[in-house]
Order: structure tokens, then sequence, then C-alpha cells
């Protein structure tokens, strides 16, 4: 991310590994969105990949939202690393 971050000042849409997504815990989501947000700075939007696995379960899906509990507004609070 911070290779990426050094190269390219727009927007950035990544920070959850997609090809694990669906054995990632909500708080191992939770690790690697507050990692790639430190990487990459204010101009971030977290996403896992291009995709989920298309056979991703409903319960699955939900872990995303899930990551930022017990405080949901969390994820609009991060500050925007400068």
């Amino acid at each position: 991310m911070s290779t990426v971050r050094s190269k390219f000042s727009q927007t950035i849409a990544t920070g959850i590994d997609e090809v694990r997504y669906k054995d990632l815990s909500p708080a191992q989501i939770r690790e690697q969105w507050q990692s790639a947000s430190s990487a990459a700075g204010s101009k971030f939007i977290l996403t896992p990949g291009c995709s989920v696995p298309n056979d991703s379960t409903d319960e699955e899906l939900s872990r995303l939202p899930q990551s930022w509990e017990p405080d949901p507004m969390a994820f609009f609070r991060i500050q925007p690393v400068l």
C-alpha cells in the first residue's frame, strides 16, 4: 500500500484480502482496514480488492460492517495520515 501511495496521489480502493475474505474474522478485517488506512492516507476506500468470492454467504458478507463494532461510526472518524 505504501508503495502504491508513493506513486499514486489519487484515491486508492483496497485494503481487505479478497482471496481469504471468507475466512477472515471481523477482528482480522479490522486489522487489515487499520493497516491499509494508515498506509494509504486520506484518499482511501475500504474494499476487498475488486470483489469477494461469488459464493460468499450473507453471514460472510456481514463481517465487513461487523469489523467496526462496537463503534459503528469508527469508520467515519479515521484521521487521515498526511
